[in-house]
Order: C-alpha cells, then structure tokens, then sequence
C-alpha cells in the first residue's frame, strides 16, 4: 500500500473510539460489581459459576442491566455459614447494592 492510504487508514483507525465492552456483557459488568464487594473476599468467578465454594451468578435482563449474586460460604464453629450480596449493574455502568444478607462473615 502507499504511505499516503497507509495514513488514510491509520488515521481513521486513530479516530475511532471504544467502550470497554458492551453493556449487558457479565464480564464487563462483573469488573464493576466487584468493586462493592470486600477485597478481602475476592475473587469470585468473573461469570456464572464456582471458585473455590465461592458463587457467582449473573443473569441479563432485558435492559442490560446484568444482576450478580455473590455467595461466600465458610465453616465456622457451629457449622456451615454463608454471606451473600445482590448488585445489579445498570447499562450506564453504575453499580448498585440492592441487598445482602446471610450469616455475619467470618474469616481465619
């Protein structure tokens, strides 16, 4: 190609700008939802899933706000425990804690 459509290309290939990734995509609504959670409890999986007992599940609603529930289980003295948060993540990128519940958390 010749230097002049070279940088025709560059050019144009300069001036385009991108999102991080599109709204209602879990793994980029789970970079954001993580920040609410203790830092001393991650990670949880990115998506849908289990890590090391800790559960994550992600469903899209129709308005690509993506819906997490973070689940941390842990024995304690008297038994299995478990602590979990809900935060939706709006299309527009916020994160919001709608509710959490569970056992007070305990960690070793």
């Amino acid at each position: 190609a010749s230097d002049n459509t070279v940088a025709e290309i560059t050019g144009i290939l300069e001036s385009w700008q991108f999102d991080e990734t599109a709204a209602g995509n879990t793994g980029w609504a789970y970079t954001v939802a993580r920040q609410l959670l203790p830092a001393s409890l991650l990670p949880f999986p990115d998506r849908s899933g289990q890590l090391n007992g800790r559960q994550t599940v992600a469903t899209v609603g129709p308005d690509n706000t993506v819906h997490f529930r973070f689940t941390y289980p842990w024995t304690s003295p008297t038994g299995p425990s478990q602590h979990w948060w809900e935060i939706d993540v709006l299309s527009n990128g916020k994160a919001i804690l709608v509710s959490q519940g569970g056992d007070p958390i305990i960690t070793k």
